[in-house]
């Protein structure tokens, strides 16, 4: 997979991941809320939305806990042992 193409499954599989989180809350919720629940900078999330950034090192980790390890297979990494 080439950066553009991994760039647009990571932000993809992240605006699914929000839509998904703010349906299961039951309330609107804006990206900054999203940013507080995933206990990730607001202006990386909006980049890594936008597929203008992917995250790094110990964000995919955050991410991977956070949402589920579909984010290392995006970057083509292999998964943690569990």
């Amino acid at each position: 997979m080439g950066k553009r193409e991994e760039l647009d499954a990571i932000a993809a599989w992240l605006n699914r991941a929000f839509l998904d989180w703010q349906s299961q809350s039951g309330t609107r919720k804006s990206i900054r809320d999203f940013s507080e629940y995933l206990k990730v900078d607001y202006s990386l999330l909006t980049k890594w939305l936008s597929g203008t950034a992917a995250p790094g090192n110990e964000n995919v980790i955050i991410l991977g806990n956070r949402l589920g390890p579909q984010i290392y297979d995006l970057r083509g990494w292999p998964r943690p042992e569990c």
